[in-house]
């Protein structure tokens, strides 16, 4: 499960909301991807099943802040293009870009 600053006050105590994490924690209690299990890989493929072609590889990132980073890499290294648009006070994270 996640509790990000963002997302943690979601729906604080409210009985469907509560009663859809009960039911979810007998599935799979924890995201992340630095303990992996067999539910990563099972999202991955059928992630990318509906994935166009030519796009063969999904990355678990840690954090927003870690897949905003990549994102901009993967998007910088496809267009050659440095500069990026984002929102004015938008929450990208602490990480360097």
């Amino acid at each position: 499960m996640f509790a990000g600053v963002a997302t943690s006050g979601m729906g604080h105590c409210h009985p469907r909301i509560t009663a859809k994490i009960k039911e979810q924690t007998d599935k799979l209690q924890h995201t992340t991807s630095i303990y992996l299990n067999d539910q990563h890989c099972l999202y991955a493929e059928e992630l990318a099943a509906k994935l166009p072609e030519g796009l063969d590889y999904i990355y678990f990132t840690s954090s927003g802040s870690e897949s905003n980073a990549l994102a901009t890499q993967f998007a910088r290294a496809h267009t050659g293009n440095y500069p990026i648009i984002t929102l004015k006070n938008g929450y990208h994270g602490m990480a360097g870009g």
